[in-house]
């Protein structure tokens, strides 16, 4: 934890809007309509009907970066996805002493890029959606018996 704590706080000095960003940050900074006319004109353009989602948290996230206690907020989702995958795995190899071996060998792995990689940029877009998959695959693992859980050759 306290690895993950010293890279939150390399997080924490900056942050980087994209084009993409930016682009919609014009349009927000319009009107709530013109904002909603570029968030459904760039899911229908690019094909992506998750960007009806994604456009408007991602934008809410990268507005939010300007302050430290939302940067370390998303350093410390980024960081909870590496959590629960470690908790995963261990659940899946029935043994969950391993999931501080694999969180501590996720952090680092873990490039401290200040590109546009998250949290640095794209702060929950990418995140969030993977830490909610792993979180409901824990979820159902915890309720299943362990009778259930097989490995098939």
């Amino acid at each position: 934890m306290a690895l993950a704590a010293v890279q939150c706080i390399l997080f924490s000095f900056g942050y980087r809007l994209t084009a993409d960003d930016v682009e919609a940050h014009y349009y927000a900074l319009d009107t709530v309509p013109a904002f909603l006319t570029y968030a459904e004109h760039m899911a229908r353009v690019s094909g992506r009907i998750g960007h009806y989602v994604t456009l408007p948290i991602s934008m809410a996230a990268s507005y939010a970066s300007d302050y430290l206690t939302a940067r370390l907020a998303f350093a410390a989702v980024f960081f909870g996805s590496f959590l629960a995958f470690g908790i995963l795995l261990g659940r899946l190899m029935r043994m969950p002493a391993l999931t501080g071996p694999l969180f501590t060998a996720y952090l680092v792995c873990c490039p401290l890029l200040f590109n546009h990689t998250p949290p640095t940029a794209y702060p929950l877009q990418v995140t969030l959606p993977f830490l909610v998959i792993l979180l409901c695959r824990i979820y159902w693992l915890l309720n299943q018996s362990s009778e259930q859980i097989q490995v098939n050759y």
